[in-house]
């Protein structure tokens, strides 16, 4: 029994297998989904999100449910892994949807999806291309996240959504090198409202909802770039440091009184 097929990129079917009765059905009891973000460009031009869904599952011996995973059309390296009493029986693909035919040993088990989606590759590109896109704004570039994820068919109730950047974002505001949070949906409690670790040199945002009902928390926020004038050109750097050179050799060259 094939899953149902979503509209909203990114979304999650779950649906029972043919001939499991609801005695003996699998339980999905949690969901996390975490984006760990990267970039090293001062224009985001290389930024990437690389997304994990991790399930926690309870089940029957011989239990089997489908899975169906609607993808970005950016997506690369996706991946699905079971764990604990899970395994795959089999994984069918049709466009850009996913079908995994998970099935249990009985237990404990968990279900685990990963990809990565590159910045959206035009500016001002969609969220149906990846969880991120940039647009400039006449001075400097900026990066902004809108997702989390969607279910539909079998809901857990516990969901958790983890952010990680890159750097020291912990500054909210709407100036250049500040992070604008623009909100998140209703029911979350947010736990980490991106706060940095020096040790780690990693923002980290954490939000949980107890009573999910299966829609996006979508969680919407910005990373505005710093101008490229607020750095120093290198053609500036060299003429600098040649000129510190030559003061320095100048000095050395001059007699001792």
């Amino acid at each position: 029994m094939l899953g149902v097929l979503l509209g909203s990129v990114g979304a999650i079917a779950l649906v029972l297998g043919a001939g499991v009765s609801p005695a003996t059905s699998f339980s999905f009891n949690s969901r996390q989904s975490a984006y760990d973000l990267s970039f090293s460009q001062p224009d985001f031009a290389d930024a990437l999100a690389s997304y994990r869904i991790t399930y926690t599952t309870d089940a029957e011996r011989g239990d089997l449910i489908t899975l169906d995973t609607q993808l970005k059309t950016s997506v690369q390296n996706f991946v699905g892994l079971p764990s604990g009493s899970n395994s795959i029986a089999s994984v069918t693909q049709s466009g850009n949807v996913f079908t995994h035919f998970i099935v249990s040993n009985g237990g404990p088990g968990g279900f685990e999806i990963r990809y990565d989606t590159p910045v959206a590759t035009a500016p001002g590109g969609n969220f149906s291309e990846s969880w991120l896109v940039r647009s400039f704004d006449g001075e400097a570039w900026d990066l902004e996240f809108l997702g989390g994820g969607s279910n539909t068919g079998l809901i857990p109730p516990d969901y958790e959504l983890a952010i990680a950047l890159p750097g020291n974002w912990s500054t909210q505001g709407s100036n250049p090198g500040q992070l604008e949070f623009r909100g998140i949906g209703s029911g979350y409690t947010i736990l980490d409202n991106f706060s940095y670790n020096p040790a780690t040199n990693l923002t980290t945002f954490k939000a949980v909802n107890h009573r999910w009902d299966g829609s996006s928390p979508d969680l919407n926020f910005v990373l505005h770039g710093r101008s490229p004038q607020s750095t120093p050109e290198p053609g500036v750097l060299m003429g600098l440091a040649a000129l510190l050179g030559a003061i320095f050799h100048w000095r050395h060259l001059r007699p001792s009184s």
